[in-house]
């Protein structure tokens, strides 16, 4: 398993632990901010990485396929660069010990992002990245209405000539592995 899908794998667990975990508890009501500040980043991540949301049951963007070309680059620079702003702003003092590490989730997940976007550039040399079997899987094996599923995976396939070309001319240094 390579780095990229091990972390997904982390924060997937942890995304799914944050959403559950929205309701009040015996712990305390939660903090309208924190709610809010949740709330928002998750319906961006999604719109950002609607493969993503699909994965998750977030339905809203399962006929997209953004290309992963300049406009989604500057996209996720100002995703991030919004979060990590809003997250230095939370009054991280007076939120429960619970929002506190969910605060502590999100601020990780925006520093991997902010590596991964500075410093891996995954999408200039794994190929893997432009892999779109998953997601059409995943569009599959929904509950959704067949003719709802059907409507979002010819829109998705539409979309994939065009994720492919902007795919081609991110790569720069990829390794073609041959197995024999």
């Amino acid at each position: 398993m390579n780095y990229q899908k091990l972390a997904l794998v982390v924060f997937t667990v942890s995304l799914s632990w944050l959403v559950g975990c929205q309701t009040p508890t015996g712990l305390g009501a939660r903090s309208p901010t924190m709610v809010e500040l949740e709330n928002d980043f998750f319906r961006d991540l999604f719109a950002l990485y609607p493969r993503w949301g699909s994965a998750v049951g977030k339905r809203e963007h399962d006929s997209e396929l953004p290309p992963m070309d300049s406009v989604f680059t500057k996209k996720r620079e100002m995703f991030l660069l919004k979060y990590q702003e809003r997250l230095k702003k939370l009054p991280v003092a007076s939120l429960s010990q619970s929002e506190q590490s969910d605060a502590r989730l999100l601020e990780n997940y925006l520093n991997e992002l902010q590596w991964e976007i500075s410093e891996f550039k995954s999408e200039e040399w794994d190929v893997s990245r432009y892999n779109v079997a998953d997601s059409f899987a995943i569009l599959l094996e929904s509950k959704m209405p067949i003719e709802e599923r059907k409507k979002n995976i010819l829109a998705r396939l539409q979309k994939v000539p065009a994720y492919y070309e902007a795919g081609f001319l991110r790569l720069k240094n990829f390794i073609c592995v041959v197995l024999e």
